[in-house]
């Protein structure tokens, strides 16, 4: 398998929320319910009686996912991920698999496609940890992350965070990375079973596998991550392994990414993009730009520009919440004050969704069991559109 099947349209069924979606005047002319004929006057004048005639837009949506982790991820095995690429895509797929917490799952509907982005930072390291192979236990980091997993319980979530901190803080034994890190052994082998997992699941016209990783970028604590993906096969992805944030291979700086990404093209041929992931948590460095906002109705922002939440339907007690509040839909028109038509341009659009549970809700429901005091039980999900590009014309 040389190329991947182009994902051609990606779309949220439903935005439940109130934060802005920009939405140019041609984007809005999309589905329109059949029997509204003033809109499908407006939509498809001069044209064949039949709406789905030369229509000129996507209409099917591929449901995916872009960011998933599986056992070889760091924070996903620390807090208990067992499974592996096989079982992730098994699962993907539609397949039941048996969960790490020993119960049967299966999704109810098979996604379309699937990208593993297990962190490049370390992929593999923490299965050799809870396994206690000599080569990390020798040191005494790992020795001490071992036997505080091992004990389980509070020494093990503690062991846990101490290891994910030294991460962040650029404070983890080099040479015990070395060999989870680019030019180790290990490191290409993992990445060769990750190519060679997602050669064995792509099912051209039924399921299509997606290589990637997470470029895992903490700058001060502030959250730079993305996740790469590339439109190639084993033949191009194969030649190289994942860019990291460790010194001396990697860099936290996304433009150092971007370089990597454009070398990887120039040297292989392939293709390849990185999607800016969890901006939420990087306390605005992400995208520090200038935002405008639309909400829905029946909310004003008061004397300081802070707008009133949108309420919570969320009934933690029988796990469900009604999709009574924000609006289905939200659509604006923005002006960027300071375009230069002379200058390159992207834009982007963030969906705040309303009040759902958290998944210790479901879990506690299901099993019968107390949720902890100090847990949340709701949350507000985002999603962010793909980037609108503006490129100035060469004439």
């Amino acid at each position: 398998m040389a190329h991947r099947n182009p994902i051609t349209s990606l779309a949220t069924a439903v935005l439940l929320s109130a934060a802005p979606l920009l939405l140019s005047g041609q984007a809005l002319a999309q589905y329109v319910p059949l029997g509204d004929k003033a809109s499908l006057s407006e939509v498809y004048p001069g044209k064949a009686y039949s709406p789905y005639a030369q229509r000129s837009f996507p209409s099917r949506v591929f449901w995916g996912d872009t960011h998933l982790h599986t056992a070889l991820s760091m924070d996903a095995g620390l807090f208990g991920a067992r499974l592996g690429l096989d079982e992730a895509y098994r699962f993907a797929r539609g397949e039941e698999v048996m969960a790490s917490s020993g119960q049967p799952a299966k999704l109810g509907r098979p996604l379309d496609w699937l990208v593993i982005a297990d962190h490049s930072d370390g992929m593999g390291f923490i299965t050799d940890l809870a396994a206690g192979k000599p080569g990390i236990i020798a040191f005494e980091q790992g020795n001490r992350w071992y036997e505080g997993l091992q004990q389980g319980g509070e020494a093990s979530a503690d062991a846990a965070l101490d290891l994910i901190g030294t991460f962040s803080q650029g404070k983890i034994d080099p040479k015990m990375m070395a060999k989870y890190s680019p030019g180790g052994k290990t490191y290409a082998s993992i990445w060769e079973d990750v190519i060679d997992a997602a050669e064995r699941y792509n099912d051209p016209g039924r399921f299509t596998t997606l290589i990637g990783f997470e470029w895992t970028s903490l700058v001060k604590g502030n959250n730079l991550h993305r996740n790469v993906i590339f439109r190639d096969g084993a033949d191009k992805a194969g030649r190289i392994v994942p860019y990291t944030t460790q010194a001396p291979v990697g860099s936290t700086d996304p433009l150092d990414l971007y370089a990597w990404l454009e070398n990887y093209e120039k040297s292989t041929g392939g293709t390849a993009l990185a999607l800016a992931h969890n901006g939420n948590l990087s306390n605005g460095i992400m995208f520090p730009v200038d935002a405008q906002y639309t909400w829905s109705a029946g909310r004003e922002p008061d004397a300081e520009g802070k707008l009133p939440p949108v309420g919570n339907t969320v009934d933690v007690k029988n796990a469900n919440w009604t999709n009574t509040i924000g609006a289905s839909e939200l659509g604006t028109v923005w002006t960027d004050p300071d375009f230069d038509p002379g200058q390159s341009a992207f834009y982007y659009a963030r969906v705040l969704e309303i009040p759902t549970p958290r998944w210790v809700v479901y879990d506690a429901f299901r099993c019968g069991v107390e949720i902890p005091e100090e847990a949340e039980t709701t949350h507000q999900e985002r999603a962010y559109t793909s980037p609108i590009w503006y490129t100035p014309g060469k004439g």
